[in-house]
């Protein structure tokens, strides 16, 4: 057997290389059909990207706000309010198409939709767009050839049949009945058309009111928390409580590594089950299996260590009812005081993203298009019980209580933090485009660890960014 100074120096060895073949495999996972993933543009069910969506998400929201403005301004005879607003937001769209179409001029699924969208707008007579789309666009196509046909600006009439209408269904369900609306001269159906693209349009631009008043009271309370954290730290009224009792720091590497060991072996076990034709029921065994990893700190029992320091040196020693809800407390006031820098450095990623070409919303989880796409409310369900109950619960333990730990053994508080942030971020799978958004969540996390030692406040303000990303993904992307 080997003694435990050279067992700590093969881990220590091991764990750089162990931490290159997770970040090289996390970045390039692999996908039900072993189809390679990209994590820097992550599909959706209908096989254009996040981003795509997201424009999706713009445009219909715009048009469902002019829509709102002039039933509201019809039912309460104010029919000049809306027209007032009506150039605002036309022009704002027409941005947004010239946005669109320098970033996607080679997609052809944006392609179509900012034609139909230019016809339902009156400004398709912008046949230098028109004239390039017709190089994207495939002649062979059904779908490209009636969207070319129908939104074509030199065409003097055009009209849709009940066949073009219903292959545009199948592709483009929202714009089908957009481009329908605008181009159809049978009243009876028009208002059928209408009611199609109109409902949806609404539907989402109220649920952006809503989040709007939501993220403004978010909004004041985070300025709040901010405001008391600073008075705080310049008051020292918070003083850190991290120690060093419990197991030695070198079973913590330990732990690290076979944790990472395992997350690597998961993957290629549920591969294994498919590959055999088993039906497998992929989140509910990847919960499972997630969970079965807490038991790897148990790993030091073997070398005699009690189960009592291990969780001393982990933070998870002295749980009570009443400290439970109050390190909760402190990670979801720690999490609403870290809103407002957390948004500024996204406001100054993105700029700096945009800058080199890239787009951050391109950096997306691979987990968001099957959510996105899913009308299965089962699957819905261990999507969110898996984010926010056990990724918290797992990689709270593993970076802040495992990792965090022994760095803490060897270096400050400040490099710690620092080092065990990055590579929290960088084992997850959203690649480059996340590193520093979630560097900066695994800062937060850290902080936390050293102030309060519990990591229950950790697992809370974990839960909390999942939470939100979760009810953004479910309100607005489904």
């Amino acid at each position: 057997m080997l003694s435990s100074i050279s067992r700590n120096q093969v881990f220590t060895l091991a764990l750089p290389v162990i931490l290159i073949i997770t970040i090289i495999t996390s970045w390039g996972a692999k996908t039900k059909d072993n189809s390679n993933l990209n994590v820097l543009e992550p599909q959706t069910s209908l096989g254009y990207s996040i981003t795509d969506k997201i424009s999706d998400l713009q445009w219909q929201i715009a048009i469902g706000g002019s829509e709102f403005l002039k039933e509201q301004g019809k039912k309460y005879g104010l029919e000049s309010y809306p027209k007032e607003l009506e150039p605002q937001i036309t022009e704002s769209l027409k941005q947004g198409f010239t946005y669109a179409f320098k970033e996607s001029h080679s997609n052809p699924v944006v392609i179509r939709k900012i034609l139909i969208l230019s016809k339902f707008l009156n400004y398709a007579s912008e046949t230098k767009k028109f004239h390039q789309a017709l190089n994207v666009l495939n002649p062979k196509s059904d779908v490209d050839l009636i969207v070319l046909r129908l939104t074509d600006p030199k065409a003097k009439e055009t009209l849709m049949s009940a066949s073009d209408y219903k292959t545009l269904k199948e592709e483009l369900p929202w714009y089908s009945d957009l481009l329908a609306y605008k181009i159809n001269k049978n009243p009876s159906n028009s208002s059928l058309y209408k009611k199609g693209y109109q409902q949806l349009a609404i539907k989402l631009f109220l649920k952006f009111l809503i989040a709007l008043g939501g993220f403004i009271i978010i909004g004041i309370l985070s300025f709040i928390a901010l405001l008391f954290y600073i008075i705080g730290l310049s008051r020292k009224w918070f003083k850190p409580h991290f120690h060093f009792e419990g197991m030695q720091s070198s079973y913590c590497l330990e732990i690290f590594c076979l944790y990472l060991t395992l997350f690597l072996l998961i993957p290629h076990l549920l591969k294994h089950f498919i590959d055999m034709g088993q039906q497998v029921p992929f989140l509910q065994l990847n919960v499972i299996l997630m969970l079965a990893l807490v038991w790897l700190t148990l790993w030091p029992t073997f070398f005699g260590t009690s189960r009592a320091d291990i969780a001393k040196a982990l933070g998870l020693e002295g749980v009570t009812i009443f400290g439970v809800f109050r390190e909760i407390g402190i990670g979801v006031s720690f999490y609403l005081a870290s809103l407002i820098p957390f948004f500024i450095l996204l406001l100054i990623y993105q700029f700096t993203l945009q800058q080199i070409g890239a787009n951050p919303a391109e950096g997306t989880h691979p987990i968001v298009p099957m959510l996105e796409s899913s009308s299965d409310s089962t699957t819905i369900i261990w999507i969110a019980v898996l984010a926010i109950i056990i990724a918290p619960l797992i990689e709270e333990i593993m970076f802040r209580g495992v990792l965090y730990r022994w760095l803490r053994g060897r270096l400050s508080p400040t490099f710690a933090i620092l080092l065990s942030s990055t590579i929290f971020a960088a084992v997850h799978p959203q690649g480059l485009i996340g590193l520093v958004p979630l560097s900066f969540i695994g800062c937060l996390a850290a902080t936390l660890r050293e102030w309060r030692q519990s990591l229950i406040a950790s697992m809370a303000l974990h839960a909390c960014f999942n939470s939100a990303t979760l009810i953004m993904i479910i309100t607005f992307l489904r």
